[in-house]
């Protein structure tokens, strides 16, 4: 049985830093992956229950949410304080056993 190798990429075709096109494809695909990521909710949530549902669900949270976190908007924004700092800490520790051992090829430019 023979391997098939893949292609190595020189050494001098690699860029180092990200160029302002790269920043902006990257951008491009976050927003891309969050709107996929919010429509897969939005799938998920619809084969539970139907729109008419759906619809008194938000339209009930859209009336609850600012009244609630009026009332307790300090243990609200603590709260979340503490989460954001937690996920940032397990960010840092995915990062530096998952994200940083996959390798980093070129960027290709877009030709139009």
């Amino acid at each position: 049985m023979t391997r098939s190798r893949s292609p190595r990429i020189p050494r001098s075709s690699q860029r180092s830093t990200a160029s302002s096109a790269g920043r902006s494809q990257c951008t491009k695909c976050l927003v891309e992956e969050s709107v996929i990521t919010g429509l897969w909710v939005v799938s998920i949530l619809g084969s539970c229950c139907n729109f008419l549902t759906l619809f008194y669900i938000v339209l009930a949270l859209l009336h609850v949410v600012p009244i609630v976190y009026e009332k307790y908007e300090d243990k609200i924004d603590s709260f979340g304080e503490k989460a954001v700092r937690e996920f940032k800490k397990q960010y840092a520790v995915f990062d530096a056993k998952v994200l940083s051992k996959i390798p980093k090829g070129p960027l290709k430019d877009k030709k139009n």
